[in-house]
């Protein structure tokens, strides 16, 4: 069928039809159609997808604009002091190269310690 015969088939027989009515072509042309588009596909499709637009962009240098970016949102910098007194580290663990590695230390002995409380042992 061609687009003209189709846009005909439209005009002349859908458009016509109340909104309500189309809806419901809508979802039996859907229904219908609908094994069609569920074929199994493979999330490594997306390999590489949009590759173009890094070409040229150091990644650590990309990383440190996002860290310094945050580093001046206040909002971002309430929530981080908040975090860290929940967590229970100081404010200064949370930033520098070290600070993942200071704030898993830091939880692991907070943990250390609750588990030791918990148990009775000291």
């Amino acid at each position: 069928m061609s687009s003209t015969d189709v846009e005909k088939l439209y005009n002349e027989h859908i458009k016509p039809l109340p909104a309500a009515e189309r809806l419901r072509l809508l979802a039996a042309i859907a229904r219908d159609i609908s094994p069609e588009a569920r074929e199994n596909r493979s999330i490594m499709e997306l390999e590489g997808l949009g590759a173009e637009i890094w070409q040229g962009v150091d990644a650590q240098e990309y990383i440190n604009a996002l860290r310094q970016e945050w580093e001046e949102r206040p909002a971002a910098n309430e929530a981080r002091r908040k975090w860290s007194e929940v967590a229970g580290i100081a404010p200064d663990m949370t930033q520098g190269a070290d600070a993942q590695t200071r704030v898993t230390d830091e939880r692991r002995a907070a943990d250390a310690q609750r588990e030791r409380q918990r148990t009775g042992e000291r």
